[in-house]
């Protein structure tokens, strides 16, 4: 992938010389291909908390609702063998190559956690780093009430930033660079794009990629790379 070697990868090497040799490279945030869902078409960004809207807590519970009627009948096991080929071929290069240059990559989805968990082993990499909207459990029950900061709009950003703090409080306080950030939604990835396109890091700059042909909202003008991606692994 040329990207990844001319971009994402000096860069990596560039904070390594900066830092000491323990530093983690980056923390990849990716969004998983929103393309499969219904995207929402008003690209205006309001800065207040729209998880707080009880639209919003409605619709996200009835999302998590028809999760939780999919895993009890069994179906995320088909996942490897079926939805898989529907993942965007190039988020998957992306992802592997940059495993290869020493990136750990997140996957930051709107979907419900226990979905996006199901990616793993197509993905080919650890469950704990995909991260979706969660709810509470009770005596071993999925319930209906949502664990925030939920994986949407500023949701994804306040999830971000809980990420690099839980693995720099790991042992051995690694420092965590956000070096990327892929996404297709500027309603749902904006702000935690905005955020990674706006870094000062100690060397290089940081790289924000847009997988879509709206038009930009004033917010995020000239802050992301664009790219489209339309082949999906099982050409579906």
């Amino acid at each position: 992938m040329n990207f990844v070697e001319n971009r994402v990868t000096p860069l990596c090497r560039r904070l390594e010389a900066e830092e000491n040799a323990t530093t983690i490279p980056a923390l990849l945030a990716v969004n998983r291909s929103e393309n499969q869902k219904s995207k929402i078409k008003n690209s205006a960004v309001g800065w207040f908390d729209l998880e707080a809207l009880p639209i919003m807590q409605e619709a996200l519970r009835k999302r998590l609702t028809s999760a939780k009627v999919g895993f009890d009948m069994g179906k995320p096991g088909a996942f490897a063998s079926t939805l898989s080929n529907y993942l965007m071929t190039s988020s998957v290069k992306i992802i592997h190559e940059l495993g290869r240059s020493g990136v750990e990559s997140h996957i930051l989805s709107a979907s419900a956690d226990l979905f996006v968990k199901g990616a793993s082993q197509s993905l080919g990499i650890p469950a704990s780093r995909l991260h979706g909207i969660e709810v509470r459990t009770r005596d071993g029950r999925l319930t209906e009430e949502l664990v925030y900061p939920l994986t949407w709009n500023v949701g994804k950003l306040g999830r971000l930033k809980q990420i690099v703090s839980e693995i720099e409080h790991q042992p051995g306080g690694k420092r965590v660079f956000v070096l990327a950030g892929f996404g297709d939604s500027y309603s749902t990835d904006g702000p935690f794009l905005k955020f990674i396109a706006t870094q000062s890091l100690p060397a290089g700059k940081p790289i924000a990629v847009f997988y879509d042909g709206s038009p930009e909202p004033p917010d995020y003008r000239g802050l992301f790379y664009h790219a489209r991606h339309d082949a999906t692994v099982g050409g579906k």
